[in-house]
């Protein structure tokens, strides 16, 4: 998946320089986690399944609008995604929240991209369900951003083992977590809280547990300061940014009340920001002089091989990946 995107950015890239450089735009969010359950049912039936909602990630950022929340799958445009009362009926365990304005999550740019579906759901109705989850960019994303934007946010595997969410529903508790940001910070839910790989070994999930799939958001375009303060301010207002991040990265003050934007400050910080990047500026062969001393520890290099050339590394033998163009032949 990670050879899917480069390409099309790739692809991007060249369809810029082209004729057809309105079709440009960022990828699709990649950042996939599907969930299989299997066991039985609230009707005491046997099940074996997941949720489809994977179907319903960010759109990534094209060259002149934002991208689509929840639009559809990097490889599916036309896809299904069922209501949550309908996963309910389908399946034991009953919703928490579901949405898809996470905050601050986005790849940001001139134009961000579109924030994917959040499910929080708990385990209801069965005592326990078996359950295994495939997916990537719970560590690093892979939903990137096109000329200066931003990358959608990596998303990791969220269970809460032994919760007490079952009794707050029951007890009409006011300050259930909405988001995912709430639940993680907050910790309103009690629990063991994990996160994970999106990618796990068969689990045993229990009654009452908590599990959250989160989809991937897309990629943002351009450059954040190029942004249009007013639209900064809609993305405040439906919840997808917050006022800290506004004012850090796309450098939009806002004025007290939090109602409009404060163009007297918005404008110094964006100059403040544009100044700060000037200093930190390197001519490109002292980047790579330095940057080519770098590489990640040796535990993080297990299954690539030698650094910075890889090697493919399948059923513990090493296989080259570059040709020796002396001798002809595939060598170490």
């Amino acid at each position: 998946r990670v050879v899917v995107q480069g390409l099309l950015l790739a692809a991007m890239r060249m369809l810029h320089d082209s004729p057809h450089r309105t079709g440009v735009a960022a990828p699709f969010a990649e950042n996939l986690l599907l969930i299989q359950f299997g066991g039985t049912g609230q009707y005491g039936n046997p099940i074996a399944g997941g949720p489809a909602n994977g179907n319903a990630t960010g759109q990534g950022a094209r060259f002149d609008l934002d991208g689509e929340h929840s639009a559809g799958f990097f490889w599916a445009m036309v896809v299904d995604c069922p209501g949550p009362e309908e996963q309910e009926r389908k399946f034991p365990w009953v919703y928490l929240f579901r949405n898809r304005f996470d905050q601050d999550v986005c790849g940001l740019g001139q134009y961000r991209g579109g924030v994917g579906l959040t499910d929080c759901f708990v385990i209801h109705g069965t005592p326990q369900l078996s359950s295994n989850s495939v997916g990537t960019g719970s560590r690093f994303t892979k939903n990137y951003g096109l000329f200066g934007g931003y990358s959608g946010a990596a998303q990791p595997r969220i269970l809460i083992r032994g919760s007490d969410a079952k009794e707050l529903m029951a007890a009409g508790a006011a300050d259930l977590p909405m988001s995912v940001r709430e639940l993680a910070d907050r910790r309103r839910i009690s629990g063991e809280y994990t996160f994970g790989h999106t990618n796990s070994e068969g689990e045993t999930v229990r009654d009452g547990d908590v599990v959250v799939l989160a989809r991937g958001c897309g990629g943002g375009y351009g450059d954040l300061l190029e942004r249009d303060p007013d639209a900064v301010l809609g993305d405040i207002a439906d919840g997808v940014t917050s006022p800290e991040l506004a004012a850090r990265l796309y450098g939009v003050v806002l004025a007290q009340g939090r109602d409009r934007v404060d163009a007297e400050a918005t404008a110094a910080r964006r100059a403040e920001i544009r100044a700060e990047r000037k200093r930190l500026g390197r001519p490109y062969k002292d980047f790579v002089a330095d940057w080519s001393q770098r590489q990640p520890p040796p535990e993080a290099l297990r299954h690539y091989g030698e650094f910075p050339v890889p090697v493919q590394v399948i059923d513990d033998r090493e296989y080259p990946t570059e040709p020796d163009s002396d001798r002809g032949s595939w060598h170490r």
